[in-house]
């Protein structure tokens, strides 16, 4: 019975790759004509399933539905990778919500029947030893699955059989989380009530999730607020640093933001995990709706890169948010780790209006990199024909040099910025002066092939 499953699952799993392969591909022929890289269908024809199994993992983890589906049936098979079932039942469950018909058929097929596809009854009408268990249950008695199977208490949930689900969840064996899971991916509050009800803590998986995360992540509000109720830590930290909390801000998601914090949830204010706040002006269009939820916040808080929401709403463009956090209390003046402000980052993304409205809140805009560098030659280097007017209007010093000597006129000539360069010489850039290597604006611009320009000498 093993060997059939094990054929059908190939099957499968080659069916499911040949989907995936072509799209690999034609991404491939895009990049490089000549040489195209192998696809994972040739190395599983190959035999050569560790790199097969390597490559889909990598475009999995990228988005990539086909290669979540096939990288969740090599899991399921045990080929290139040890097998791991409720691995396999991740990728499945993320290949479906991606929008994959095949995943969701397959899950489908597997929340019927039961996990894995071998626990099932023969076809001669006899019932296996594994299929009697899960009808007949009885906790002492049942035998030991292996660390890489899902425990009995689980494949019940995936049945959906409340009665056994009764008789298991009080027992040793609901400890892990995995049965808590698998009712989530199959959205089965009714079952989660029922696990939740029991003495034993719910555990994360491999990469720290729990429960409550993974139905943040799919914007599940029913099971939130099922779990919610439960033993849950509502500020647990996955292995990327990242909270229940940071999950709902990162999906635009106001309403279980704010049963988050009503629940006792608190936000990050720096660290691995971006804070919520900063999640929501990166990702949220719908940024409005958490207005509510962060009155009385820190408007200053910063991620990793010191960067803060201010910075991200100035580099997106969006004036309006900007103005809501500068409000709210929220620096236009703070730098990141490297020492570009709100002011550096909209002008580097041609964002003109945003640079009006900042440059009209500060005293001065000539703000300074660690390096030097000002947002003046920022907007000269990406063409920011809006953004120099504001920025030339305030300027004490149009001929500023970075550490390396570099003025924005210089930045103008480099990125090839012509208008930009007439203008600066037009309020007095001097084309002739020198940075550290000894080069002026018109000598790079005589090395690009471009007009000499006009400019007095140093």
């Amino acid at each position: 019975m093993a060997q059939h499953s094990k054929t059908v699952l190939a099957l499968l799993l080659v069916g499911s790759l040949s989907v995936v392969s072509p799209a690999l591909a034609a991404k491939s022929k895009m990049k490089v004509k000549a040489s195209p890289p192998i696809s994972a269908n040739t190395l599983i024809i190959k035999r050569n399933y560790e790199a097969a199994f390597a490559l889909n993992l990598n475009e999995a983890r990228r988005g990539d539905s086909d290669a979540q589906l096939s990288v969740a049936q090599l899991f399921r098979i045990g080929l290139g990778t040890k097998r791991d079932d409720a691995a396999a039942l991740e990728w499945l469950t993320k290949s479906s919500i991606s929008g994959n018909k095949n995943a969701t058929l397959l899950l489908r097929r597997i929340n019927e029947t039961g996990v894995p596809l071998t626990l099932k009854k023969p076809s001669d009408g006899a019932t296996s030893n594994n299929a009697l268990a899960l009808i007949n249950p009885d906790a002492s008695k049942l035998p030991q699955r292996s660390a890489n199977q899902p425990d009995w208490l689980t494949l019940a949930v995936a049945r959906r059989n409340s009665e056994v689900i009764d008789q298991l969840a009080p027992t040793p064996i609901a400890q892990s989380g995995l049965a808590l899971r698998t009712a989530v991916y199959n959205n089965d509050v009714p079952i989660a009530q029922k696990l939740l009800a029991t003495a034993a803590p719910p555990e994360p998986d491999s990469r720290g999730q729990t429960a409550l995360m993974q139905a943040t992540a799919m914007g599940n509000a029913k099971m939130v607020n099922a779990l919610l109720k439960g033993k849950f830590t509502i500020n647990a930290k996955n292995n990327r640093g990242a909270t229940a909390v940071d999950l709902a801000a990162r999906n635009c998601q106001p309403a279980l933001l704010s049963e988050f914090f009503v629940s006792g949830a608190t936000v990050e204010s720096k660290g691995d995990a971006r804070s919520a706040l900063i999640e929501v002006v990166k990702n949220c269009a719908n940024w409005p709706e958490f207005k509510a939820s962060f009155k009385g916040a820190d408007f200053n808080v910063t991620d990793r890169l010191e960067r803060s929401a201010a910075w991200y709403a100035a580099a997106r463009g969006d004036a309006l948010l900007l103005a809501w956090l500068a409000e709210s209390g929220a620096n236009l003046a703070g730098a990141d780790k490297d020492g570009f402000t709100p002011l550096h980052a909209a002008a580097a993304a041609k964002q003109g209006f945003t640079v009006h409205y900042i440059s009209s809140k500060l005293d001065s805009p000539e703000l300074k990199s660690s390096r030097g560098t000002t947002p003046l030659m920022l907007a000269a280097w990406s063409g920011c024909e809006e953004c120099i007017a504001p920025l030339l209007e305030k300027s004490s010093d149009v001929n500023f040099k970075n550490i390396d000597g570099d003025t924005a006129l210089m930045f103008a000539v480099r990125a090839g910025r012509g208008s930009l360069a007439t203008r600066l010489i037009e309020k007095g850039a001097n084309a002739d002066a020198r940075n550290l290597s000894g080069d002026t604006a018109n000598k790079l611009a005589e090395n690009l092939g471009l007009i000499i320009l006009k400019g007095s000498s140093q």
